[in-house]
């Protein structure tokens, strides 16, 4: 490989790789507030009949 190409894997791979990070933030984020949400709700039943 030419030191071209190889700066150019790299790049691809640093760009693709902080993509991934992000999305599974995302993902995580996503999951964090469904849970929150069922909690929450199930809180607010709870409340609700007692």
């Amino acid at each position: 490989m030419s030191l071209r190409a190889t700066l150019h894997y790299r790049y691809f791979q640093s760009v693709y790789s902080r993509g991934e990070a992000a999305q599974s933030a995302l993902e995580s984020l996503v999951v964090k507030s469904i849970l929150l949400r069922n909690f929450l709700c199930r809180y607010v039943i709870q409340i609700k009949f007692l």
